[in-house]
């Protein structure tokens, strides 16, 4: 069983953490026989929108600390993508790193995406004011 990736309080990351949550299950489950390749590439995919979504946050808001959580974003990635590669060529995943690919997402969701949205909430756009007339 995966771990539990906490709840934010913001919508869109809390509903593709959980997306990320039932694909990270799947590919456990489908490891475990020996298999898992298309779980694998949905738990892809499944971070690669929630990390571009975040990044899209990041850059929006202006958030001080993007450069190293775009780096974190990276490195989880890759460590996803030598695990698929490892399964293309018939090589049996190391159930450590099948392990360590979804903890670093759980881990990853409950300190860097927690300063994230720590940072989106108290973030407001510049609202441009509207003139009065007075007559």
């Amino acid at each position: 069983m995966p771990p539990t990736v906490p709840r934010l309080g913001h919508a869109l990351i809390d509903g593709q953490h959980q997306r990320i949550q039932l694909a990270a299950k799947r590919f456990l489950a489908a490891a475990r026989r020996g298999r898992g390749r298309p779980e694998l590439t949905a738990l892809i995919r499944a971070s690669t929108r929630n990390f571009a979504s975040e990044e899209r946050l990041m850059r929006a808001s202006r958030y001080p600390l993007r450069a190293g959580h775009i780096s974190l974003h990276q490195g989880i990635l890759a460590d996803m993508h030598r695990l698929r590669s490892n399964l293309r060529q018939r090589a049996v995943p190391h159930r450590a790193l099948v392990a360590q690919a979804v903890d670093w997402l759980a881990h990853h969701a409950d300190e860097a995406d927690r300063r994230l949205v720590g940072h989106l909430a108290m973030y407001r756009p510049a609202r441009r004011r509207l003139a009065t007339r007075r007559n």
